[in-house]
């Protein structure tokens, strides 16, 4: 049987310093969905940390390698950061597995990289700062198969959600 918020009734008592106190009593079943949402967020924490650390690459500012590199725009870290959730919670929701997090570096030309490596394997995401140009990937686990292409398509992540999930081991 399927509850939602139920509020019972608050009861009232001081404690020993003479201070009110008032509870609440809620009972949630919600059909499973809350406990579900909770499951959902601590499987993709991982992602979300790596994110979150990733912001820092914002602060790179133009020629911080001395090279002439252009600094990194807010609107690229977010293109990377919405694609890195949409194949996390690709690779969860049709595949019940969570991709590893990966390194999120700063790129070439203010792209930002998205790196999976492992001793056998490593898969390269490049989100380019032109948001009118695809994000790129290349997999490799050296030597038994490589995967490339243009991420302009759900089918292409999907190829790289799978080509994920097969090698993260």
């Amino acid at each position: 049987m399927a509850f939602s918020w139920y509020d019972y009734p608050a009861y009232e008592h001081e404690d020993d310093r003479g201070c009110e106190i008032k509870n609440l009593i809620r009972w949630s079943d919600d059909d499973g969905r809350a406990a579900e949402r909770r499951e959902r967020r601590r499987r993709l924490a991982k992602i979300e940390s790596a994110i979150e650390k990733s912001r820092s690459i914002l602060e790179l500012g133009d020629d911080f390698d001395g090279e002439g590199s252009p600094g990194y725009l807010k609107e690229t870290w977010e293109r990377a950061s919405s694609f890195l959730r949409q194949l996390a919670a690709t690779s969860l929701d049709r595949f019940s597995q969570v991709a590893a997090a990966p390194y999120i570096d700063p790129g070439p030309n203010g792209s930002i990289d998205l790196h999976w490596k492992r001793a056998t394997c490593e898969l390269l995401v490049t989100v380019p700062a032109d948001p009118n140009t695809a994000p790129t990937y290349y997999g490799d686990d050296y030597g038994k198969s490589v995967v490339k292409g243009s991420l302009d398509s759900d089918a292409n992540l999907r190829v790289v959600v799978l080509w994920l999930l097969e090698h993260q081991g």
